[in-house]
């Protein structure tokens, strides 16, 4: 995709119209989607659920229709690839979904990607230009950088690893038994119940202790109870 330094970018537009929906399912979209910092796995998520309607009618006809498809086999593999429970039928699906992602990914890469001049990001060239200017003040710069040529990059280890997806499933279970992905849902969840657990344990110790001074008393008193 093409950076754009312009504020009224039809694309970001189009993201921030989206309103949100669901209980967490799709957020609320900032102002500028490809400047956003710190990014996790659910903003790339709701990006991906919500990219065919944000950029319909951006490009040609004949480099939107690749646009659009493309995008449509990026979430059918994802909706598929994440599945919690995968059978013989399921992972057939998620192979024959990764071809065609790898046959329209070419596609894209050879007809759009080469009719299209691509830069740098404006928070990418503001990081370059802020990084010569520390090392001109420091003496060893070489003047102040402007925007770079970005061009799509197939050669990367993302794009190489979707093939083992199958293999990898079949041999250590679905992606959500591996994930490092935790919803803040479920950690505010998990906090709340452990935060009623402890509370319960000490209700319990409280009361151990309070039985143990009774065994202590009942033995005291018939002396011989406990003994063999």
């Amino acid at each position: 995709m093409a950076a754009s330094t312009d504020a009224d970018d039809p694309s970001m537009l189009s993201f921030h119209s989206i309103p949100s929906f669901g209980k967490g399912a799709i957020q609320c979209f900032p102002s500028n989607v490809s400047n956003v910092k710190q990014r996790a796995v659910q903003h790339f998520k709701d990006v991906l659920q919500c990219a065919i309607p944000a950029f319909e009618g951006l490009f040609p006809d004949s480099h939107d229709e690749v646009v659009h498809i493309l995008l449509f086999c990026l979430a059918e593999w994802h909706a598929i690839a994440k599945l919690g429970i995968h059978t013989d039928n399921s992972l057939d699906l998620l192979s024959q979904a990764t071809r065609c992602l790898g046959q329209q990914l070419r596609k894209f890469w050879d007809f759009t990607c080469s009719a299209f001049r691509t830069m740098e990001l404006p928070g990418k060239i503001a990081a370059h230009q802020k990084k010569s200017a520390n090392l001109n003040s420091a003496g060893a710069g070489t003047g102040s950088p402007g925007a770079r040529l970005k061009a799509f990059n197939m050669q990367t280890y993302k794009l190489h690893a979707l093939g083992d997806y199958v293999s990898s499933i079949k041999m250590f279970g679905t992606t959500d038994s591996y994930t490092t992905q935790i919803d803040d849902a479920d950690k505010d969840e998990d906090i709340q119940d452990d935060a009623g657990k402890d509370e319960d344990i000490s209700k319990d110790c409280n009361s151990d202790v309070d039985d143990s001074d009774d065994c202590g008393s009942d033995s005291d008193n018939e002396g011989s109870a406990f003994k063999f």
